[in-house]
């Protein structure tokens, strides 16, 4: 496959981390992102077969990743697209809204319990990040916990329901149902945007400023 575009074929880079191409965040309304295809896997009713006949040979803006995963492999990823199309997972509407770029190109959505979220990260995440989300720093140093989410909770919510591919992390979120999920996914990130209590620490990327509206009124 070649990669003329300068950018390699994670199925993030052409959907984008709602999974709406160009419809969602890496479209032209927010990050225009000039990979990002005009398909969006929420956007249709195809099957489970579909979906996977899709992935394995590819169409005119999608490689055929038969070539590089194997059939179990596409079928999680078909049913991953399809739980979360569905509702049997969190959908992406659930957790924010897409910006014009001036405004951080999302916003989390209202109905999050903060305090709530705290305790989840107490009881989940503080045992690898610290109790402060410092302990670990993203990006070669440029994020804590706390920072990143509050810069890029459209990226977050996806590795707290699915974990971080390398690391011991998996799922954080123990709801049985997407929306019960979603909620704990919006707790969580409506938490995060305390910059108090989840500090950028030593990382070096600048943090939030007073105002930022990508976690409205959860900032602290």
């Amino acid at each position: 496959m070649s990669n003329d575009a300068g950018h390699d074929y994670r199925l993030k880079n052409l959907f984008g981390w709602d999974l709406k191409g160009r419809e969602g965040i890496y479209g032209p309304g927010a990050m225009a992102k000039g990979y990002a295809v005009s398909r969006s896997l929420l956007g249709g009713r195809e099957t489970q077969e579909d979906l996977v006949l899709l992935l394995t040979k590819g169409d005119r803006e999608i490689p055929a990743y038969g070539d590089v995963l194997t059939p179990p492999q596409i079928e999680a990823v078909a049913a991953f697209v399809i739980g979360v199309r569905d509702g049997a997972l969190p959908h992406p509407d659930q957790i924010f809204t897409i910006k014009p770029p001036a405004q951080g190109h999302y916003a989390l959505l209202p109905g999050g319990d903060a305090a709530r979220g705290k305790a989840h990260i107490k009881e989940r995440c503080s045992s690898c990040h610290g109790d402060d989300g410092t302990k670990v720093l993203f990006d070669d140093g440029a994020y804590s916990l706390g920072s990143h989410a509050r810069q890029k909770a459209y990226e977050d919510w996806h590795k707290i329901l699915n974990g971080q591919p390398g690391s011991p992390m998996g799922r954080q979120v123990r709801g049985s149902t997407g929306k019960e999920m979603a909620q704990e996914l919006l707790d969580i990130l409506a938490a995060l945007c305390d910059r108090g209590a989840f500090p950028p620490g030593k990382a070096t990327a600048k943090d939030v400023e007073t105002g930022d509206g990508r976690c409205g009124s959860y900032l602290k």
